[in-house]
């Protein structure tokens, strides 16, 4: 059985390739961003980082550190607006609005905003971390000449799912349902066929997939106050940006049933996962 972890070492390696190759990028497509950091004297970065969940804050640290490193070899200073959205609409519209307002340079944020990142932004550059299948949540546009501006790191946590809750019923024999908590389609960025792949391989094995969806991290902490967890066997951790968002609620909950989670990475497993599989980020090609 492989399991593979992400190290801090490996972590820092990944985003400074991410950033080698964003930086050729902006050189071949001529991107502000580049210009203005390459031609003026003290120049100033505005970096907007947008999204609250534990990973992709993970993600903004370990950015900053990489970004300030190469902005001192410039001479140049940035500025990080850090924007701690979750998934509401009004929440999203209010990051897109101060956004406008402060004359950002670069978009680093979770997959959610994407469509508002697009049509607001179409001349700013974005890094979009631990996006989910890219191509069928539609990031992608069929017109290429529209995704330029946009840097996908796709984590690959989709094309696992299935061999990972094979794993979770290898390792839990005795589970015959276990709890799936995902966010509602309307969500963008969350996709629905995961869990249709869940529950078809999960029905070869005899075992019941409890689907429950949430909008809000109200409703998912309200649902897990009075859930009755002795109804289910184990809890399996879906790849989607909702789910990693709220992820530390389940844990917490957790604490007082000690159910089996499959997780994601490295540090869900800290948290309290039993078991955690996918490609490490070196794998992923940094």
């Amino acid at each position: 059985m492989d399991e593979e972890f992400i190290s801090k070492k490996t972590f820092i390696k990944f985003l400074l390739a991410v950033l080698a190759f964003f930086v050729i990028a902006a050189v071949v497509t001529d991107f502000p961003l580049y210009r203005k950091i390459s031609t003026e004297s003290d120049a100033r970065l505005d970096i907007a980082m947008i999204g609250s969940g534990e990973n992709i804050q993970r993600v903004f640290g370990e950015f900053s550190n990489v970004f300030d490193g190469f902005a001192q070899k410039k001479q140049a200073m940035v500025v990080y607006h850090v924007y701690k959205t979750s998934y509401s609409e009004k929440e999203i519209n209010d990051a897109v609005s101060m956004i406008s307002h402060d004359n950002i340079d670069l978009i680093i944020s979770g997959q959610s905003i994407v469509p508002k990142i697009k049509k607001h932004f179409p001349n700013t550059p974005a890094i979009v971390p631990f996006s989910t299948d890219v191509v069928e949540n539609k990031l992608i546009d069929n017109d290429l000449k529209h995704n330029g501006h946009v840097v996908y790191l796709d984590s690959q946590h989709g094309v696992h799912s299935v061999k990972r809750l094979e794993l979770l019923i290898e390792l839990v024999p005795t589970a015959k349902k276990i709890l799936v908590m995902r966010g509602d389609p309307t969500i963008y960025g969350e996709n629905i066929k995961i869990i249709e792949d869940l529950k078809s391989k999960a029905e070869e094995y005899g075992v019941q997939i409890i689907d429950k969806t949430f909008k809000t991290r109200l409703e998912l902490q309200l649902f897990l106050n009075s859930y009755d967890f002795n109804e289910i066997d184990a809890i399996y951790r879906y790849p989607g940006s909702f789910a990693g968002s709220n992820i530390d609620l389940v844990f917490n909950a957790n604490k007082r049933y000690r159910k089996p989670i499959m997780v994601l990475n490295d540090r869900e497993l800290a948290d309290g996962g039993l078991i955690a599989y996918g490609p490490t980020m070196f794998e992923l090609g940094a």
